[in-house]
């Protein structure tokens, strides 16, 4: 955040640094769902998997 501030010549808002520091999902589950430490490990699957997808799907360099 410090960087982008400089970058852009702005100052950091001290609330966003606060921010920066959680992680916040949102979810339409019921209050008997799992717990969040398993909800979260499922989540950082799904993005695994994502950028498993994404990857081959980039373009590739090519030396000419």
């Amino acid at each position: 955040m410090h960087q982008n501030a400089s970058r852009e010549q702005t100052k950091v808002d001290p609330r966003g640094l606060i921010a920066a520091e959680y992680l916040i999902l949102a979810t339409s589950l019921p209050e008997d769902a799992p717990p969040a430490c398993e909800i979260l490990a499922v989540y950082r699957l799904r993005w695994r998997i994502e950028l498993a997808f994404k990857r081959p799907n980039s373009p590739l360099p090519v030396d000419k």
